[in-house]
């Protein structure tokens, strides 16, 4: 048996990248809720606050068992940093995110973000942004489209 050094990553320069600038850009943001089993009882002071990386994290890790490429786990890893503000009310301009991922995530990032905001900068009607979503997936990439049912299937 011959010796093969261990790589200095897990993962690939790109994964490794989108890791650190979804997680830095969600830094102190929280999921929406927390899915308990109804087999256990809920705690009295119910508190628990999960980290949205973490459904970042699965949402990249489905993308990736399913076998598809790095540009698009990375992506999958960005999915919501263009569409959702971080702790400090800002939203990640897709300029910022070619400039730090290339045209390609960011292309597939801007397939599987709502557009909240019209051109004056305010909210969209709900009906309006869901219709543009389904939209963007339905012209969209196959990439864009596994990014989004991945995501789909962590929301379940």
């Amino acid at each position: 048996m011959t010796d093969v050094p261990a790589p200095d990553t897990l993962f690939s320069p790109l994964i490794e990248h989108a890791i650190e600038l979804s997680a830095q850009w969600h830094d102190g943001t929280y999921r929406k809720s927390v899915w308990r089993d109804p087999a256990f009882e809920k705690p009295e002071d119910d508190e628990i606050q999960t980290p949205v990386i973490s459904h970042l994290a699965a949402v990249a890790s489905i993308v990736r068992r399913a076998g598809w490429d790095e540009p698009v786990v990375a992506a999958a890893y960005l999915h919501d940093a263009i569409e959702d503000r971080n702790k400090h009310g800002q939203r990640l301009r897709r300029r910022q995110l070619r400039d730090a991922m290339g045209a390609e995530v960011t292309q597939l990032v801007a397939q599987v973000s709502e557009q909240k905001l019209d051109d004056e900068g305010e909210m969209r009607p709900w009906r309006e942004r869901k219709e543009g979503y389904l939209d963007n997936i339905r012209t969209g990439s196959p990439e864009a489209t596994a990014i989004s049912l991945a995501d789909k299937i962590h929301n379940l």
